[in-house]
């Protein structure tokens, strides 16, 4: 399953880049990273977390929200027991700077990439630092777990 925030462009490339790994991926939801949406990355997780067919998550992130932190803490209920992987946009981002079409804004200290880095790894999850580490971190995690890969 991938679950990106911002960079629903970005669907076709993850497909193809996790399948030259041998990963194949069930499903694919944009959640966007506005302040307000519809469906927030704990919700997606949540669902997935009943799915048989979801190994593991692939989740794509960006500073500004606590989506990501949300997700953190369903993790540290057990709530969600799958493995994470994830990569978070905007590290070069400074506070009160407006990031990306989405608009996202770091403000006050919460949703910082460093934060949510932080927090994720606290928890578990596998963080990557750039975004074309994911298919490989992806394929070690579920290696290192015995799931089977495509061929």
């Amino acid at each position: 399953m991938v679950l990106p925030g911002a960079g629903g462009h970005h669907l076709p490339l993850w497909q193809h880049d996790l399948g030259h790994e041998g990963i194949g991926a069930t499903t694919l939801v944009h959640v966007g990273s506005d302040a307000v949406v519809g469906l927030p990355h704990a919700e997606v997780v949540r669902l997935f977390e009943q799915d048989p067919d979801t190994q593991a998550v692939v989740m794509f992130g960006e500073i500004g929200t606590s989506q990501e932190e949300q997700v953190a803490d369903l993790i540290e209920r057990g709530e969600f027991t799958k493995p994470l992987i994830a990569y978070i946009g905007g590290k070069a981002a400074r506070g009160g700077v407006r990031f990306s079409h989405a608009g996202a804004i770091v403000e006050g200290g919460r949703g910082t990439h460093a934060g949510k880095v932080q927090r994720l790894r606290e928890v578990g999850a596998v963080v990557v630092d750039t975004f074309d580490q994911l298919p490989g971190a992806t394929r070690r995690v579920l290696e290192e777990r015995g799931i089977p890969l495509r061929a």
